[in-house]
């Protein structure tokens, strides 16, 4: 049979074709070729190791690089486009398994390598990495980075199967600016601790408040002029 251009052969043993990529080939230039692969329902474990940036080259923004974030070729305000979501991305394609990991929550990441592993077909494992030179923290603080990133929400831990989406059960959940107005943790309502829902968790508001309030009165300015900088 032919795999993407690619003459095949049966062989007596099954053999796992495992793509391991970084997140600028995953979300940019490799990425049609990946949704080709997926359509085609072939049989592989894609896994993607994420730092939201192009690390060979400095720590550039790239199409994983997160709103506000600094990187070499930032303006000073921080990253002023938005991370692909690629876990909706490959969702989109229907494949046999996807998830997010982070390597700060071992046994999670465990859970999901094992169920990928036993299936078929396209799978996704979506690793975070903190990246102490492209983010400028001491190494010693990654596993703390990584656990904050998934506290917070920034880094939800997610899996797809069989046509349904998973998200993995939170302790506590930390942010920064509440909205009294319309928020839904603990502001207009509280889906977070609603008593008629199965779990809840306990809510953390107000982690460096003023500098997160900053950013969204920033960018929802922005929305307004069009993306257009103040005059």
């Amino acid at each position: 049979r032919t795999v993407t251009g690619v003459q095949t052969c049966a062989l007596p043993i099954y053999l796992q074709v495992v793509v391991l990529t970084g997140d600028g080939s995953a979300f940019g230039m490799g990425l049609s070729a990946t949704s080709s692969a997926i359509e085609r329902g072939l049989d592989f474990l894609y896994l993607c190791y994420d730092n939201e940036g192009y690390g060979n080259t400095g720590q550039q923004s790239s199409a994983t690089t997160p709103y506000g974030a600094h990187t070499a070729t930032s303006a000073q305000e921080g990253h002023r486009g938005a991370k692909k979501d690629l876990f909706a991305i490959w969702v989109a394609h229907r494949p046999a398994y996807a998830a997010t990991v982070v390597g700060a929550d071992p046994l999670d990441l465990a859970k999901k390598i094992e169920k990928a592993r036993a299936l078929r077909g396209p799978r996704l494992i979506h690793a975070l990495a903190p990246c102490p030179p492209g983010w400028e923290f001491d190494p010693a603080d990654g596993v703390e980075i990584g656990r904050l990133a998934v506290k917070t929400g920034i880094w939800p831990l997610r899996e797809y199967e069989n046509g349904a989406i998973v998200h993995t059960r939170l302790e506590r959940v930390v942010f920064g600016a509440p909205d009294p107005k319309g928020g839904a943790a603990g502001g207009a309502m509280n889906l977070l601790q609603f008593p008629t829902l199965n779990h809840r968790c306990a809510i953390t508001p107000g982690v460096r408040l003023e500098e997160c309030r900053s950013l969204l009165v920033n960018f929802f300015a922005e929305q307004r002029r069009g993306g257009k900088p103040p005059k």
